[in-house]
């Protein structure tokens, strides 16, 4: 489908048929490419005064923000049925111009007459294109009626159209009836929004209600129906129609719920509450007159196939994240960081006989706020399960056999052998519980040294813990990490821990640019290096994976010297060490694969500093090619390099697919695909990727800031409505 499309566009920009460049142009309005349609339009090269013509100069009306109506009435291009359209089409121009912009309600009555008249000699334009010429009319119609006040014709227009649209709604499979459908639903909606401000809340229901009957999937039908029906004192109505707003609006969804809480406390309404409710609906009428989120017609045929692509997604999502949620195993086409939690369950439920001498997890940490933004996203999977909450979460009905033996053991805790508690501390750290993975950690010793194994596994995972969630600080951890390094006996079985100290060591000290503490520690790591690889318990993949990580950490010695040789010798070592290696096992190809990870992205930076942003690119891009291509933070990293040669384009297609992978870091990946729509002109899905980025991060400032501006700058009256009533607050100054 995508690809006939963009053949058919590459047809229309070379070809010579006026009508199918005008087709390419409307159809790049309706996907929101307004800037594209705009150099397209002096493409199409009609001839003067010929149907073709007009459309093209009524779409030139509409991108400029002109007159709202034309982008609605696609042209049918039939014998007669083209200049119908297009004769009626400038004929409601005036009409909107008089009832918008001149205020002339009696001049706007009389046109309607007129074209109204303009029925009975019209040559034979088929059905369709009356209706829906009728429908369109009979918006404008709508509101003369409301501002005269006379309810008997408001109620009269209601009926017919509702009657009209019926020998259309029968047939909801026909493309070609969405047109006069969803012309006579927006009618409705008209009247719905006329009526409520006459008072008329009954009439205003009815009229919402029928709206509705057209399709049932559209949240501005649903949200009109609630508000009706809450004015006119049904509640119970009202709270199940703001549930279905909720269900199918993003944009309507936090206001619907908010009114629906309301609702089941019986919260009286006011007229402020109604009005507020209005100004989202009505963005054409009541705000500025000009119509700036034109709705594509969809319907139960087509919207039943939105909703199976939904629910794919959201059952793909569910078998990706079942380790986070579940403690089962993922679906196979999941990121490298789902494997954290099992791979510590398998930990804490194994023995201590050789763990001591390998990897028994993956190096990156979780972030911090991921359990959130999982809940977020599991809710379209199981709104049920309290992914948020620890206590709900091993507690609910539905949890699994493991997720119910990982509650036991924390509400025991107390009473577990001092190494079971530090792996717990370790799985509930890989779940994203960080504050109840601190509270399982024993308490370490004072006053003897050296640690026993277990009591330095339990320091090193409190450590783990405390750079995960002062992640960003400028802390000098480097006290902390001498004490522990100290601390540890003089066991083979502890230097795997001791090296990782190292490696932190380096890592944090390169924090606060202290090249002296990076030199002790990489001079530290090396030593206990040598010892590591020496000993016949550690495998040569694992000498090989430590080795790697050595020499990443180490080279930030060279990076804060400047010494760009040795920064290249050891990046050579790193990146080369980490290509190489390949897993025996299931396990070790995972640690293999999330071991080049890093190795790859600090090259990157590494390239970056020698001033070769071409080379990170394509490292970075090497990982979401070959090593893991669901990981949002690799895309986003992606898009960076792309955004930093100004490549918008290939940087908002990145930050998109870092987006679609929604956890984690879904939120930055919308807002930085908003900023980049920004830059290319694409106001409306700027727009939307503010307001997705502010449904994952509801107190995002810099979302809602930019909707704000954005709205205002482009007359987005619905998003500048939506963010002034949804907004978070800026923090208080100091």
């Amino acid at each position: 489908m995508e690809e006939a499309l963009s053949a058919r566009l590459e047809r229309a920009r070379t070809g010579d048929d006026p009508s199918e460049t005008l087709w390419a142009a409307r159809l790049l309005v309706f996907l929101g490419f307004d800037s594209e349609a705009r150099e397209l339009l002096p493409a199409v090269g009609a001839a003067p005064g010929s149907p073709v013509e007009g459309w093209a100069h009524q779409l030139s009306d509409f991108l400029h923000r002109r007159y709202p109506g034309a982008a609605l009435l696609a042209p049918r291009m039939t014998s007669h049925g083209d200049d119908f359209l297009l004769g009626h089409t400038m004929a409601l121009s005036e009409v909107w111009r008089d009832l918008y912009q001149r205020q002339e309600t009696g001049s706007a009555a009389r046109r309607l007459r007129q074209i109204a008249a303009s029925f009975e000699d019209s040559p034979g334009p088929d059905d369709i294109a009356r209706d829906t010429v009728f429908f369109r009319a009979a918006r404008y119609e709508a509101v003369v009626h409301g501002r005269a006040g006379d309810r008997g014709l408001l109620e009269d227009l209601g009926e017919c159209v509702t009657a009209t649209a019926a020998a259309y709604t029968d047939c909801p499979d026909d493309p070609s009836l969405f047109l006069p459908v969803e012309s006579a639903r927006r009618v409705l909606d008209v009247a719905a929004i006329t009526a409520m401000e006459r008072g008329w809340h009954g009439l205003a229901a009815r009229f919402a209600q029928d709206a509705v009957r057209i399709d049932p999937y559209c949240a501005r039908a649903q949200l009109m129906l609630a508000e009706a029906r809450r004015a006119a004192g049904d509640q119970a109505g009202a709270l199940e129609a703001y549930r279905a707003c909720a269900r199918y609006g993003p944009l309507e969804r936090r206001y619907a719920l908010e009114r629906a809480a309301a609702c089941e406390g019986h919260t009286p309404v006011s007229r402020a509450g109604v009005e507020t409710g209005l100004m989202r609906l009505t963005p054409a009428v009541r705000v500025s007159g000009v119509h700036d989120r034109p709705q594509l017609p969809v319907y139960p045929a087509a919207v039943a196939e939105a909703v199976r692509e939904s629910d794919v997604h959201a059952s793909r999502l569910g078998a990706r994240f079942a380790p986070f949620v579940r403690l089962t195993p993922a679906a196979a086409d999941a990121p490298l960081l789902v494997h954290a939690p099992l791979y510590c369950l398998e930990q804490l439920e194994g023995g201590s006989e050789g763990v001591w001498f390998e990897t028994p997890s993956l190096q990156r940490a979780m972030v911090a706020p991921f359990r959130r933004e999982l809940a977020h996203a599991y809710a379209r999977v199981d709104s049920s399960v309290p992914v948020d909450d620890f206590a709900r979460w091993v507690g609910h009905s539905g949890a699994t056999a493991q997720v119910r033996y990982v509650g036991k053991l924390y509400a025991h805790s107390a009473d577990l052998p001092v190494l079971i508690r530090s792996r717990l501390s370790r799985l509930l750290c890989s779940l994203g519980f960080f504050d109840e993975a601190r509270h399982v950690l024993p308490p370490l010793p004072e006053g003897s040294r050296p640690w026993g194994l277990e009591e330095s596994h339990a320091a090193c995972t409190g450590f783990f813990i405390d750079s995960i969630t002062e992640l960003g600080s400028q802390a000098d951890h480097g006290a902390k990490l001498r004490h522990l390094d100290s601390s540890f006996c003089d066991d083979d079985r502890a230097l795997r821990m001791r090296l990782s100290v190292h490696f932190a060591g380096m890592v944090t000290a390169s924090r606060v640019k202290d090249h002296a503490q990076v030199a002790f520690w990489r001079e530290r790591g090396a030593d206990a290096l040598a010892r590591y690889s020496s000993l016949s318990q550690v495998s040569a993949f694992e000498s090989v994976l430590m080795t790697s990580r050595f020499f990443r950490a180490a080279g930030f010695l060279p990076y804060l010297t400047n010494d760009a040789a040795l920064l290249k010798s050891d990046m050579h070592t790193w990146l080369s060490l980490a290509r190489e290696l390949k897993g025996l096992t299931p396990k070790q190809d995972v640690l293999a694969r999330e071991n080049l990870y890093p190795a790859l992205e600090s090259a990157a930076r590494t390239l970056v500093f020698l001033e070769d942003p071409q080379g990170a690119e394509r490292l970075m891009e090497e990982i979401v090619g070959q090593v893991d291509p669901l990981d949002s933070k690799a895309w986003l990293q992606v898009g960076d390099c792309r955004l930093a040669r100004e490549d918008f384009r290939g940087a908002l297609e990145a930050y998109l697919t870092a987006a679609g992978t929604e956890v984690p870091l879904g939120r930055v990946a919308w807002f930085k695909a908003g900023v980049c729509a920004e830059q290319l002109g694409y106001w409306r899905d700027a727009a939307e990727c503010h307001t997705r980025s502010l449904e994952l991060w509801p107190s995002g400032i810099s979302p809602a800031t930019r909707l704000d501006e954005i709205a205002r700058a482009h007359g987005l009256a619905y998003e500048a409505e939506w963010v002034a009533h949804n907004a978070p607050a800026a923090p208080p100054a100091g």
